[in-house]
């Protein structure tokens, strides 16, 4: 809950008793507005990632056969597949405008394009992230947020789902756990399709306005009982091999440039 991560996260801290009532309310006022928008966005990943649904099954299986049907804030942070799939699906998701900064001096830009002091600048993630247009070969990768053993919920330069600097989310960490708990708890009871006619699932793109929302109004949920799936893979030895390749490839990187 809020109160076991605002024991423990440092930049929450920071905030004095008097003003945690009011950032409190402050923080919910956003949770209401925002994380719905970035479920929609989880859930249809979900649909058309039907390899990737199968691991996360087990994932949840697994932490279900060691620590039970609970999900605290511990066992959370031991969903690796789980984060690293959100990560993906929140990047791909991102806002075409966002991060607003207020230019302090004029400056030009590499292209050649002059910005005034006082002018708002923002950063366009979603093309940055997604530089092509088709949705039929669509890479969605998640060994890449796993090698890079951080979290979705910790801001970065790498990381800029939650702002950056001076205003970098500091419920960051409470939101995302938000966020995981509910895919987690729908992962372990319902299985999602995009459509029932058996076709091969694509991502239908995405609406950019001020938030990304994916061009479909609906997928389909069927219950599930995870504990009945047979073991579909082991995820302690997927994580090694991806660990390691990435090693045996800094190795090769590194011979040829010798």
């Amino acid at each position: 809950n809020f109160i076991s991560i605002y024991n423990v996260d440092p930049k929450l801290k920071e905030f004095s008793i008097e003003d945690f009532a009011p950032v409190l309310v402050s923080a919910w006022f956003y949770i209401a507005k925002i994380i719905p928008s970035r479920l929609i966005n989880i859930i249809v990943d979900l649909s058309v990632e039907p390899n990737l649904y199968f691991a996360l099954i087990q994932e949840q299986k697994d932490l279900i056969s060691k620590y039970g049907h609970d999900i605290t804030y511990e066992i959370a942070k031991k969903m690796i597949f789980l984060d690293a799939f959100i990560m993906e699906s929140l990047k791909n998701s991102n806002s075409a405008s966002c991060i607003y900064r207020i230019i302090q001096n004029d400056i030009f830009l590499s292209n050649g394009t002059l910005l005034t002091k006082g002018e708002t600048s923002s950063i366009n993630l979603f093309s940055k992230v997604r530089p092509h247009t088709s949705n039929v070969n669509r890479k969605f990768d998640i060994r890449k947020h796993i090698l890079n053993k951080r979290s979705f919920t910790e801001p970065s330069i790498d990381n800029l789902l939650w702002g950056y600097g001076v205003k970098e989310c500091p419920f960051a960490e409470y939101a995302g756990n938000l966020i995981k708990t509910f895919t987690a708890l729908l992962i372990r009871n319902l299985y999602i399709f995009l459509n029932i006619d058996g076709n091969i699932p694509i991502h239908p793109g995405y609406m950019n306005l001020f938030i990304v929302h994916p061009l479909t109004s609906f997928v389909y949920f069927k219950k599930h009982d995870i504990d009945k799936y047979r073991d579909l893979i082991d995820l302690e030895e997927e994580f090694n091999n991806i660990i390691n390749s990435n090693s045996n490839k800094i190795a090769l990187e590194q011979r040829r440039t010798k």
